[in-house]
């Protein structure tokens, strides 16, 4: 299993995108330092859930690294799987979808000071547990809670489990 380190989320990365890290290259920094304007942003405003605090600097990051890619995505805050989805009656923080409306993944957001890490659930709720026995198949799923790292080495705690 490989660390990587990225601001401001830890990621736990079902996927099998290992390549993504390589692809970056430059183009990394560049988002870390978007990342951290919107972190700084973000810690200003104290009136919203620290789960929600996550949606801009996600949603900004997946648009840039997009972007890095030369790739067309849209990205959806507060998708609900319905009957026939991959993973039925989950509300999922966000939603990616391709150019051509084509559902890539989601990310599912849990607030800052919960264990990412299905392995050591500290801080889980029952509805935690529940919602992490429904997701654990799905296909492409970044599970994910604010932490501070910086690029070349951690500032703090960071896990990714890559399967």
């Amino acid at each position: 299993m490989e660390l990587i380190d990225v601001h401001p989320v830890e990621v736990v990365l079902m996927s099998e995108s290992e390549s993504v890290k390589m692809a970056f290259g430059e183009s990394l920094e560049l988002l870390m330092t978007s990342l951290a304007d919107v972190d700084k942003q973000l810690a200003a405003d104290k009136r919203s859930n620290p789960e929600d605090q996550l949606k801009v600097p996600v949603s900004t990051f997946l648009n840039q690294a997009a972007r890095a890619f030369n790739r067309k995505i849209t990205v959806m805050m507060e998708h609900r799987q319905v009957s026939g989805d991959i993973v039925e009656g989950v509300r999922l923080d966000v939603a990616v979808k391709g150019g051509r409306g084509q559902l890539l993944g989601h990310v599912e957001l849990k607030a800052p000071g919960k264990s990412a890490n299905p392995y050591r659930k500290a801080g889980w709720s029952k509805h935690d547990r529940a919602q992490w026995e429904k997701l654990s198949n799905h296909p492409n799923l970044i599970y994910t809670i604010g932490c501070c790292c910086k690029v070349g080495g951690r500032a703090a705690k960071t896990q990714f489990l890559i399967p």
